[in-house]
């Protein structure tokens, strides 16, 4: 706080500003990852034979990181200021072909409403319900079978999520967060060399 009672406030570059947005929200979205991988193992036994599986906050994770991960590729890619988007790649070292630069990442945010237009065109059709985790238990038949008829679906053995269709690997996801990562920190670092203002990756 300054001497009068002020807020003092810090001032950066618009780089620096971005690549604190973009960190954070790569962070998070690696945790809810991790949350939903965590979620998807819990077994409650409530009787004998009847085995009850975490469900609505695993789809809930998931969202949520495909959210982020949409918006950490707006950062990157955006749709308007290709300029920034160009600018920023280069100054963190993001390859053009990364894996964040899927396009449906940003339209599962963006133009989900679109997608269910879609999806709902072939009416009347098959309807499970709008969200489900599928566990290793299930058939492969089972699994497409439901897949075909569901929103979104989380296929917890394999690391996949499908939204109207549409498969995400989040294995894969997971790995591109990563490396982005770890781009973001030695580009904050070529900005400030003191290790104590190293960006936390842990």
């Amino acid at each position: 706080m300054a001497d009068d009672g002020e807020l003092s406030i810090t001032r950066l570059e618009r780089d620096e500003i971005f690549l604190h947005f973009a960190f954070g929200e790569v962070g998070d979205a690696l945790r809810a990852l991790d949350e939903a991988d965590r979620l998807a193992a819990i077994r409650v036994q409530r009787a004998p034979g009847v085995t009850v599986l975490e469900s609505a906050t695993i789809i809930a994770a998931v969202r949520y990181a495909l959210h982020l991960a949409g918006s950490v590729s707006r950062i990157f890619w955006p749709p308007r200021n290709r300029e920034r988007g160009e600018h920023l790649r280069k100054f963190v070292g993001v390859p053009g072909d990364h894996g964040l630069k899927d396009r449906r990442l940003r339209d599962h945010i963006e133009h989900l409403d679109e997608r269910l237009d879609k999806w709902t065109a072939e009416s009347p059709r098959p309807f499970t319900t709008v969200q489900m985790v599928v566990h290793e238990i299930y058939a492969e038949r089972t699994r497409r079978a439901m897949a075909a008829s569901t929103l979104v679906i989380y296929d917890a053995a394999n690391r996949r999520v499908s939204v109207m269709g549409e498969l995400f690997d989040l294995a894969a996801l997971r790995r591109d967060l990563f490396d982005l990562q770890g781009r973001l920190s030695e580009a904050w670092l070529s900005l400030y060399p003191d290790d104590s203002k190293k960006m936390d990756v842990e």
